[in-house]
């Protein structure tokens, strides 16, 4: 289990400190330049925990800085992802906030259903770079964070879910994550 200040047993860097959002779990702060979060120690030192190789796609826990294996094979147990578990049995009771490392994607996630959120991550215009495929420098957008945090702390996560994958026609399969 991740604790306060760490990431899997590792030290978490000084830019993942965790905040304490007023009534309700710890957030992770996040650091401004996305190049920084992808290149800490932490998370190039990270190992999938049953297979001891780097995951093909890592997912940071915004809640407590964890960092998990999203929708492989490897971490899933009893036909659920290891978001899923995460979010269910160690972190939020069933919700939760997550930034996929390699595509800087968030996914939200209630119960066995998730959907793709706004990344807190824009570029110089306020885009998003899904998927990491234009490679322009990203930085964190305060405002899409608080949205996120105002989310999470409201517990509208649920709501979330149901409204983005009712709307959008890009889903995840029940339980993948």
């Amino acid at each position: 289990l991740a604790g306060p200040g760490t990431i899997l047993g590792l030290p978490a860097p000084a830019s993942l400190k965790l905040l304490s959002t007023k009534g309700s779990a710890p957030f992770c702060s996040l650091p401004v330049r996305y190049t920084d979060l992808y290149s800490s120690p932490s998370f190039r030192k990270h190992r999938c925990p049953t297979t001891g190789q780097p995951p093909a796609e890592p997912a940071l826990c915004l809640i407590c800085g964890a960092l998990l294996c999203a929708g492989s094979e490897c971490c899933k147990r009893d036909g659920l992802g290891a978001l899923t578990r995460h979010a269910a049995a160690e972190c939020s009771e069933g919700s939760g906030v997550f930034l996929l490392l390699h595509k800087c994607q968030t996914v939200i996630l209630r119960g066995s259903h998730a959907a793709y959120w706004s990344s807190p991550y824009v570029d110089d215009f306020g885009e998003e770079d899904s998927g990491l495929e234009r490679g322009r420098p990203l930085k964190l957008d305060p405002v899409r964070l608080a949205r996120l945090r105002k989310m999470w702390s409201g517990h509208a996560v649920a709501a979330a879910v149901v409204k983005e994958r009712s709307t959008r026609d890009r889903i995840i399969r029940d339980n993948y994550m």
